[in-house]
């Protein structure tokens, strides 16, 4: 049988979907790498053809605006 879906937990996935597609593409990409597909700084580094440190400050910036829309 089917999980039912709980309400505030389907509302808190929208809105944090919303709040990526509010970010620049290539914040959005590395953000999505990152936290849902596992990938290390290091990887997407490699994958992109950039730094490290690179990739680090564009998943930070991404965190502080995502924060920032959140307002938390």
């Amino acid at each position: 049988m089917p999980k039912a879906i709980d309400p505030e937990e389907a509302i808190n996935a929208y809105v944090l979907r919303v709040a990526i597609n509010q970010l620049p593409d290539k914040l959005q990409r590395r953000l999505r790498m990152f936290f849902f597909h596992g990938f290390s700084e290091k990887e997407i580094a490699d994958i992109e053809g950039v730094s490290q440190p690179a990739v680090h400050y564009s998943l930070q910036s991404a965190i502080r605006q995502m924060r920032y829309v959140l307002d938390i």
